[in-house]
């Protein structure tokens, strides 16, 4: 898994950027490793790539047994706009 070879750099990018609780820190990665889990690599991951995702979430939710509430996805797309952020700032170092 991708984001586990990013995972430390990535909790170290929100210490300095937020969220500012490390439960808040820790659910970002959560939520991170279901997607990737259950939608491949995230390390190339792109705003439309994201939307795509974060559709197909809104229409699986029924099938789900966790991460079934609106607020889920509002959680995952949270956390993905994180990466991206984490992302962009990789590139620009």
């Amino acid at each position: 898994m991708i984001l586990f070879e990013t995972e430390q750099a990535f909790i170290s990018f929100m210490v300095m950027y937020g969220p500012g609780k490390e439960k808040s820190r820790s659910n970002y990665v959560s939520w991170l490793r279901y997607i990737e889990l259950h939608y491949g690599n995230i390390y190339n991951l792109t705003e439309s790539r994201m939307n795509n995702i974060l559709d197909d979430l809104h229409k699986s939710s029924a099938a789900r047994k966790i991460y079934t509430k609106k607020t889920d996805i509002s959680n995952f797309q949270s956390a993905m706009r994180k990466y991206l952020k984490f992302l962009s700032s990789q590139k620009s170092s």
